[in-house]
């Protein structure tokens, strides 16, 4: 079974404070405006990801990403130019597809020479 993730947080946040506490290593008052000041940032994280999360959820409600996708693909012409583009074309010794082989043959770079 297990113990709970949230239970496991608390148990380590009174242990931490009580040691601190104990060993007179913090006053209780810096304990609590360091508790203040995590918690904060916690909240602006957490806007942080909910922000994101909505603007993706618009992007994806407006064929956004379909429209990104189409210029990608408008603007490298040719599919395997397109896979190259975002790194996965780089079966060819210089990483240049099938169709620039003629562009490639005769040069040092490419592996594809012989």
């Amino acid at each position: 079974m297990g113990i709970n993730v949230f239970v496991v947080l608390l148990i380590g946040i009174v242990s931490g404070s009580v040691i601190m506490l104990a060993t007179g290593a913090t006053q209780a008052t810096d304990l609590l405006a360091n508790m203040g000041n995590g918690a904060a940032g916690m909240y602006e994280t957490t806007m942080v990801a909910i922000l994101v999360s909505a603007i993706c959820a618009l992007i994806q409600e407006y064929d956004g990403f379909t429209a990104l996708l189409s210029f990608i693909r408008r603007f490298s012409k040719v599919r395997r130019a397109a896979s190259w583009a975002w790194g996965f074309g780089r079966r060819h010794g210089c990483g240049h597809g099938k169709q620039y082989r003629r562009h490639c043959h005769g040069k040092p770079h490419c592996k594809r020479n012989g």
